[in-house]
């Protein structure tokens, strides 16, 4: 029996980045600053191509700062990464938004050419709520259903700065998973490093 190791809700989420990353300069990722290895999807990844990527290491305040400094440094030699330990509950940082994503963008930023950005992460990380904090206004309702939500509307954050009225949801609930995953980790024959390959697919 063969085993579908690429689901259909993925081909289809796989489809419609796609089309997205064509309307974008540049992608606004939000991770898990607790865990930011396992906050990334490894399909957004692959499909943003050459577009550069802002990732905002979201719940600072809740994250080892020590390990939080290792990924900076991870990070910090790629020319198309820019990456900030971040709070969308802190004032500060929503402010600077547009100066980072200006330092990624830099031939675009004019009223006539402004920067368009998309935000994208798996559920539960805060994309909603940084859009509304980027807005000043409820746009984005806070929820966790992984989708990928598409709009011609362009909402300005400044005459500089656009973002498309587009959530890209990339992947499911991880809490949905894990009486599986702890099932697996308690059968004697079941590698642990199968079960790590594995982890990917269900989330």
């Amino acid at each position: 029996m063969s085993v579908q190791w690429y689901p259909g809700h993925m081909n289809k989420a796989r489809r419609e980045i796609e089309e997205v990353m064509t309307q974008v300069d540049i992608v606004i990722e939000v991770l898990d600053a607790r865990i930011p290895d396992s906050s990334q999807n490894p399909m957004l990844n692959t499909l943003r191509g050459d577009v550069p990527v802002l990732r905002l290491l979201n719940k600072k305040d809740l994250a080892d700062k020590s390990r939080l400094d290792l990924w900076l440094e991870h990070w910090r030699g790629n020319e198309s990464i820019l990456a900030h330990p971040f709070s969308t509950l802190d004032k500060a940082d929503i402010a600077k938004i547009s100066q980072w994503v200006g330092q990624m963008v830099p031939h675009r930023g004019s009223a006539e050419k402004p920067i368009r950005a998309m935000i994208a992460g798996i559920p539960n990380v805060g994309k909603s709520s940084l859009m509304n904090a980027l807005l000043g206004r409820r746009v984005a309702k806070v929820g966790d259903e992984p989708a990928v939500t598409k709009s011609q509307q362009k909402l300005k954050v400044t005459n500089g700065f656009q973002i498309l009225d587009t959530l890209v949801f990339c992947g499911r609930k991880l809490k949905t998973r894990m009486p599986v995953i702890a099932w697996l980790l308690r059968v004697p024959f079941v590698p642990l490093l199968l079960i790590m390959k594995m982890l990917p697919w269900w989330v």
